[in-house]
């Protein structure tokens, strides 16, 4: 490859990083401190469900609140799963 070949490609490498950083700051995140935010988020999903779930005295909701709950805690232990398969560290487990 030619010095002019790599410049344009130096460039456009170049260019693409500025636009992912101003167009798409979530670039700027890494896929492990991606995995922990989904993870912390689904944690505190599961803690609301469980929460409606004690609060719920409606019989017609109670099957939703279950549902909910169920979905919640599937949901965590799952992006739990992989965050351990990754070897990631996180202390709010």
């Amino acid at each position: 490859m030619s010095n002019s070949n790599k410049e344009n490609m130096n460039l456009k490498h170049k260019i693409e990083n500025i636009y992912t950083k101003v167009f798409n700051p979530e670039g700027l995140i890494s896929e492990d401190e991606k995995l922990i935010s989904m993870l912390q988020e689904a944690r505190d999903d599961w803690k609301r469900a469980e929460a409606r779930f004690q609060e719920v005295t409606d019989s017609d909701l109670i099957d939703h609140t279950i549902y909910d709950l169920q979905a919640a805690k599937t949901r965590y232990s799952y992006l739990l799963k992989m965050v351990k398969q990754k070897g990631i560290k996180c202390n709010f487990q």
